[in-house]
């Protein structure tokens, strides 16, 4: 899905009168997050990554929109992040922040008393190399996002993925109607007319 949402920004990136636009100007640096983000969006609504809830919501102030992924049993979240360095962790904001004290250890206080485990929080991170796709990602940040509890490499340690039985799925081909659809929700996604 990832892998395909690359290929998706690069066919995009071709079409001249939308790389000229102003919209595309003011979007091209998060072009491959946005596109990343409608085709897990897609998947997920489609049953192709089974277990699993989306939504997109806004940032605190509004500005700004991201997936939001969890598991059916509500003990993941996930978001997705887009940064420069496989090891990086995304910068800091207030849901990633928030979110990431829930990936405190709880222990039995001094009474006795067991204390609730929030959801763990994941962080699926990609990047990309000369307009190629470099890495995927998925990890458990420290709170306060200083560092990784744990992270695996995706591209690296592909054994770890396996197939979910589902109905037979037909991998969508990349042609002129699948790009003017992911278009169309790139326009809505930055407008935020998907939110009305």
């Amino acid at each position: 899905t990832i892998k395909k949402a690359y290929q998706i920004t690069q066919q995009i990136k071709r079409d001249r009168d939308l790389f000229e636009s102003f919209l595309f100007k003011n979007i091209e640096t998060y072009l491959n997050s946005v596109v990343v983000e409608l085709q897990i969006e897609k998947a997920i609504n489609e049953g192709r990554i089974g277990n699993l809830k989306c939504e997109i919501v806004p940032n605190i102030i509004k500005s700004h929109y991201h997936l939001e992924i969890r598991t059916i049993d509500g003990k993941c979240i996930f978001t997705v992040s887009q940064v420069k360095d496989k090891n990086q962790i995304p910068r800091r904001n207030i849901f990633r922040m928030n979110y990431s004290y829930s990936n405190q250890l709880t222990i039995d206080d001094i009474l006795g008393y067991e204390r609730k485990q929030d959801e763990v929080y994941l962080i699926i991170t990609h990047g990309y190399f000369k307009e190629g796709l470099n890495f995927i990602n998925i990890g458990i940040p420290s709170p306060n996002l200083n560092d990784w509890f744990a992270k695996v490499s995706l591209l690296e340690d592909q054994k770890i993925m396996t197939e979910i039985e589902k109905p037979e799925y037909i991998i969508e081909e990349i042609n002129d109607d699948l790009i003017l659809e992911v278009k169309q929700e790139i326009i809505k996604r930055v407008s935020g007319d998907d939110k009305k």
